[in-house]
């Protein structure tokens, strides 16, 4: 965007399509209620034409400077994006018809703004209670303080919610703004791209609104759904894009090739069998369960054309329906059945979002661009791997869950190799029997520990002394954790090293390959 004429400090863009009955009281916290001056800020309402009687009421609530906009939009992240366009302020503040402004909120907002130039593009303000009673709004605020207690932190990219964040316009324009096309997932997709562009954003927490939290359970499964349809939608429009880092994602197996996945059953099955011949083995039974369940399932689902795995969706979806809809509960009881129910929405909204792709499955997975041995999950572009979730942080370090199938694509120069595989702390209570690794198909004969959630595997002598392998297959139980999960876990994976063996089998030194 260029400079308009007569800039100011601030603009605030706030839409009227989700007002909850609260629009006047929200909307003249901005426009009267602040001790900002009103020469240093304008307020931009921009409506769809949808809800005439609120438009009334906003209309009655500007000052001179204000505007009232109109523009038909799909999605409320499009109304934000045209009032930004026509915004005059160096400043974008984006908010909602459903958030009260602290008197002093802008005042401290531009405050830390100016303060942090240097540093910062923008920042997101605090949420403050709204003091509800209602079962359903208690539950969204403990959801959202949940989560702004981690994405608020100095290092999160994360800090980018239209409950209140500010942002340089000239940043804003230079990312593109808002891809309204994929709904509320714009928001979070704005966040990454201005990280990825270098504009970084902070936490002004002296400037707050009160958050009018939902009391209806289908208004925010419907967000889950939108979510999670967008960002489908954009990870395979943009599946050779650089943003995959930011979002954790990975392929199913249901997206790959069918050697791929013949190799990985081939892997589960010998598992299953190793682990029956050798029952009384720690972690043997978890691990044949859990290879069992992927030899009957992936075939199913292949066979269904997806259907199986999406029936499964479905079912998950509607036990949590039925749990959450469950008289007689605590409300911690309450919010775990709640959290149940927000994960099994998504997937659901995933699944069938990914059903209603059709990609070329081989681009999904390239291999790395560069040889490297040592494979971090954590910390790599989700590109090459297949069945891990996203990343997670652990006492400062990086991992990333496996599924008990799962399978990381190499770039290794050719030559033996021992592998040193390390669980970090969340693993190190699992028995070394808990999880196979195959290099190519070939199992990994296991060395023991080096220390503690550190295992060591070694690859037959001769073997890929040619020929470098081009994939890792990890094999492992399923871990059983407590609601609200309701992921497949397999192990933790912090990191993955590949040290030079030689022909009698002893490691040699670690290092990087050659570029």
């Amino acid at each position: 965007m260029k400079a308009v004429p007569g800039e100011i400090d601030l603009s605030v863009v706030v839409t009227l399509m989700d007002s909850r009955g609260q629009v006047e009281e929200c909307l003249s916290s901005w426009t009267r209620g602040q001790t900002l001056g009103r020469d240093r800020y304008e307020v931009i309402v921009v409506a769809s034409g949808r809800e005439p009687e609120i438009e009334a009421v906003a209309r009655g609530l500007l000052t001179t400077g204000d505007s009232l906009l109109r523009f038909e939009a799909p999605n409320e992240l499009a109304l934000h994006d045209f009032g930004a366009r026509k915004a005059r302020g160096r400043w974008l503040l984006f908010t909602e018809a459903h958030c009260q402004a602290d008197p002093g909120c802008l005042a401290a907002l531009l405050a830390y703004l100016q303060t942090h130039a240097d540093r910062y593009a923008g920042a997101c303000i605090r949420t403050t209670s709204d003091g509800s009673a209602d079962p359903i709004a208690r539950l969204e605020e403990r959801w959202y303080q949940e989560g702004f207690a981690a994405w608020s932190q100095e290092a999160d990219w994360r800090k980018f919610t239209i409950r209140g964040t500010a942002v340089l316009r000239e940043a804003y324009a230079n990312v593109g703004g808002f891809k309204v096309e994929h709904g509320c997932f714009a928001e979070v997709l704005l966040a990454a791209e201005l990280d990825a562009a270098g504009y970084r954003l902070g936490y002004a927490p002296a400037a707050s609104v009160k958050h009018y939290n939902s009391t209806r359970i289908g208004e925010l499964l419907a967000y889950v759904r939108e979510y999670r349809e967008g960002e489908v939608a954009f990870r395979f429009r943009n599946a050779s894009g650089g943003l995959g880092r930011y979002f954790g994602w990975s392929g199913s197996w249901q997206e790959q090739k069918p050697a791929d996945r013949a190799r990985a059953l081939a892997c589960a099955a010998r598992s299953l069998s190793r682990a029956m011949v050798r029952p009384w083995r720690p972690g043997a039974a978890a691990k044949a369960r859990a290879a069992l369940d992927a030899l009957l399932r992936f075939p199913i689902d292949r066979l269904s054309g997806g259907r199986a795995g999406l029936l499964q969706a479905g079912l998950a979806y509607a036990g949590a329906r039925l749990a959450f809809a469950w008289p007689g509960a605590d409300f911690e009881r309450r919010y775990r059945r709640y959290c149940r129910l927000w994960d099994a929405a998504g997937e659901l909204a995933r699944r069938l979002a990914l059903r209603r792709q059709s990609l070329n499955v081989s681009s999904t997975s390239p291999m790395p661009t560069s040889a490297t041995l040592d494979y971090r999950p954590g910390e790599m572009p989700s590109d090459g791997l297949i069945g891990f979730h996203a990343p997670e942080q652990f006492e400062g370090r990086r991992f990333r869950w496996s599924s008990p199938l799962a399978l990381i694509r190499l770039k290794l120069p050719p030559g033996p190799y021992s592998i040193r595989l390390d669980l970090g702390g969340p693993g190190a209570g699992l028995a070394s029997e808990f999880v196979d690794l195959y290099l190519d198909g070939r199992l990994l004969r296991r060395e023991g520990r080096a220390k503690a959630a550190q295992g060591l595997y070694l690859a037959g002598p001769g073997e890929f002394r040619t020929r470098p392998p081009e994939n890792l297959i990890l094999v492992s139980g399923r871990i059983r954790a407590g609601s609200p999960e309701i992921r497949a876990l397999g192990v933790p994976v912090f990191g993955i090293e590949f040290l030079p063996a030689t022909a009698s089998g002893a490691m040699g030194e670690t290092g990087r390959a050659p570029e």
